[in-house]
């Protein structure tokens, strides 16, 4: 028994064959509603991960029918601003149909914290996002580089039982319209991010180019949440920038109070305390 356990936990970050994924964005807040309110029990039913507050916002399609997601935001943290700031909440689930499915697949999130610290030294908006995959080990943090131009992100993936180095994951802004995006590892380019801009809703198509990577369901997953991220992430930087002016005022610092969630606080446990 002890030995299969072990098989499973060797071949975790392995999946299916994919070179192509769609990350498509319902066109309006009333398409996302015809999925129904009770799709959405549904879905609080089946996984802790589905709260109250979480909006289906859109799908995930794989080529060759391999399965399909949706894509939730949390509505509620994200348009309250009473506590000094909003907090994007993205979370993805295996799609629902006859009763089977509803399983937390990812999850990714602004931290605001850090994304004032970090953009309070660079004097501009750089956010920070952490992502969260089940089975998965670690949090992975996302960093918006400092650029003179076009747009790059930095995250790490760090080991695990198939491959014992930290990879460092690049994203490098194409030229053109649109949040395009080369991804490299090293030198070596592993993926593309196509923002479809004309699309209404938001469409993203990934291209995954490494035939490493195109088994890597780690990745796969990230991938997934970076693309759902960049939707959101123009609203992301002028959110920090609004408060960062606050926090550079001397008016405005009295006054401005930022009261961080608990999901945020604990992100920020420390693992080593002594009780």
């Amino acid at each position: 028994m002890a030995e299969k356990k072990k098989n499973k936990k060797k071949g975790k970050a392995k999946g299916k064959n994919v070179s192509k994924i769609v990350v498509n964005f319902f066109r309006t807040k009333i398409h996302g509603a015809t999925m129904g309110f009770k799709k959405e029990l549904g879905y609080e039913a089946k996984s802790r991960q589905f709260t109250k507050g979480f909006d289906i916002v859109g799908e995930v399609s794989f080529d060759r029918n391999k399965g399909s997601q949706i894509v939730a935001i949390n509505t509620k943290k994200w348009e309250d601003t009473s506590q000094g700031g909003k907090r994007l909440l993205i979370r993805s689930f295996t799609k629902m149909e006859d009763e089977k499915g509803g399983n937390f697949k990812g999850g990714i999130e602004l931290s605001v914290l850090e994304s004032i610290n970090v953009s309070h030294i660079a004097k501009r908006s750089l956010p920070v996002f952490i992502m969260v995959i089940p089975g998965f080990e670690y949090l992975t943090r996302i960093s918006k580089m400092k650029t003179l131009k076009g747009k790059k992100f930095f995250f790490p993936i760090l080991p695990d039982d198939d491959i014992k180095h930290v990879r460092f994951i690049r994203l490098v802004s194409k030229v053109g319209f649109g949040d395009d995006f080369n991804v490299f590892e090293g030198e070596e380019k592993i993926a593309e991010i196509d923002d479809k801009k004309m699309d209404i809703g938001g469409k993203f198509q990934i291209k995954i180019i490494s035939e490493l990577y195109k088994t890597d369901k780690i990745f796969h997953q990230m991938i997934i949440l970076v693309a759902s991220m960049l939707k959101f992430l123009g609203d992301c930087e002028d959110d920090i920038n609004s408060m960062l002016d606050k926090i550079s005022s001397d008016k405005d610092i009295e006054s401005f109070k930022y009261i961080p969630d608990t999901q945020e606080m604990m992100l920020f446990k420390n693992p080593r305390r002594w009780k």
